[in-house]
């Protein structure tokens, strides 16, 4: 049984021993801008639903959302995401109102929580896009809806609440940040409010590697009814870390991707380089996984979209950018990369010290050379281990997907 465990178990990656800083204050970041009326608050803390205990799926995003209003908050596979804004005239008041409340949750309507979570798992955004995130993640932390699974939610206690934001919310998790006129001086006061965040260190958790696929495979779901867009999804999970050489070079090679899908199967294809949540005991935050994720949606047959997503995406990775393709993707992205508003100024500052490197690091596209996209495509994508998922006629028969097509019910989360 041992030999078995160590042969086949699930790969635990435990990674450096960290240095602890848990006693130290949470940092607090701030972006200053001259023209707005408003004071901007934010804080991410590292308790997003990636650490949700086995068998209690779902609890990271009742905890975060019984953080009380006025706050917004959202919450990904890594992080928890609080925001707040105010008049400017009010930084003061808006300031201890924020404090509070992202160290002060409520349990005391917990029910009403659930049936929040409930209502986001049964009628997600897109049911493909979850599915497609399952099947890449299986056995992983972050491998179930962020909301948690249908059958477990319901049997979550206020009690099972309280612990996990004691074990999860400590000032080695949190990283805020001000926006606004005079947002170094609110950064300050903003610092000294959450002094009351408890030190120690953060509940551990061991970080399962992602299963690694040999073939294609298709998940199929029933068809979309009253007239609903059909939704085509597929990823690859890729070993590729953000401080990497070719960090750069594959989000040129995605953007051209992204660009093409758009053109053949219309503005709400997509493709997308997400990355996912870092192994908690790796200090430097870079060791993390990657996902490439390409999709479309729109009314019509699925499988004729199945069928020119996957032929765009070999076609890219057999050809690479032309010329023309390559100068204008890569002259136009610094100006995508470049927050507009004063909200993605904040959050992106935020998240860049939370993860220890910049999302977008700019300045190495002017020296790019497009023989370093086609080979960075090459090295990290293999279209032939895609998983995909299409919502429609299960009968396929594709050559490319062999016998690995599986046929899943409305409900796979329960």
């Amino acid at each position: 049984m041992i030999a078995w465990l160590l042969a086949c178990g699930p790969k635990v990656d435990i990674g450096p021993v960290p240095v602890e800083t848990w006693a130290s204050p949470a940092p607090v970041v701030h972006v200053n801008t001259t023209n707005d009326p408003d004071i901007h608050l934010l804080a991410m803390v590292r308790a997003g639903s990636g650490f949700d205990p086995i068998g209690e799926e779902g609890l990271a995003w009742l905890v975060a959302h019984a953080l009380p209003a006025p706050l917004e908050v959202s919450v990904d596979t890594e992080w928890v995401t609080a925001r707040l804004r105010c008049p400017r005239s009010e930084a003061s008041r808006c300031i201890a109102t924020f404090a509070e409340a992202v160290t002060t949750p409520r349990f005391e309507d917990w029910s009403t929580l659930q049936q929040a979570a409930l209502t986001r798992i049964e009628t997600p955004s897109s049911l493909a896009d979850e599915v497609l995130h399952a099947v890449l993640f299986e056995g992983h932390r972050t491998g179930h809806p962020g909301a948690g699974r249908s059958g477990v939610v319901p049997s979550l206690t206020p009690e099972q609440g309280q612990s996990f934001f004691e074990q999860h919310y400590r000032r080695a998790t949190f990283v805020a940040g001000t926006a606004g006129a005079e947002a170094e001086a609110w950064a300050d006061a903003l610092a000294e409010a959450l002094l009351v965040i408890p030190s120690g260190p953060p509940a551990d958790a061991a970080w399962i590697r992602p299963p690694t696929f040999a073939s294609r495979g298709l998940v199929v779901l029933p068809p979309p009814v009253d007239e609903a867009p059909t939704d085509v999804r597929a990823g690859q999970v890729l070993r590729l870390a953000p401080d990497h050489a070719d960090w750069v070079a594959l989000h040129v090679g995605v953007a051209a991707l992204d660009a093409r899908l758009k053109t053949a199967l219309g503005q709400q294809a997509f493709a997308t380089l997400d990355a996912g949540p870092a192994n908690p005991k790796d200090p430097t935050r870079v060791r993390r996984t990657v996902t490439l994720r390409v999709g479309a949606s729109a009314i019509g047959n699925s499988l004729e979209m199945l069928d020119v997503l996957v032929s765009q995406v070999e076609r890219w990775h057999e050809q690479g950018l032309g010329d023309a393709e390559f100068t204008r993707i890569r002259d136009n992205l610094p100006a995508a990369w470049t927050p507009q508003t004063t909200e993605r100024a904040l959050a992106e500052a935020v998240a860049e010290h939370a993860a220890g490197w910049p999302l977008w690091p700019v300045s190495p596209l002017s020296s790019l050379l497009r023989g370093q996209v086609d080979g960075a495509i090459k090295r990290w994508v293999s279209p032939n281990r895609f998983q995909h998922v299409m919502a429609g006629n299960p009968e396929v028969t594709d050559e490319r997907f062999g016998d690995n097509v599986v046929e899943l019910p409305m409900d796979p989360f329960r």
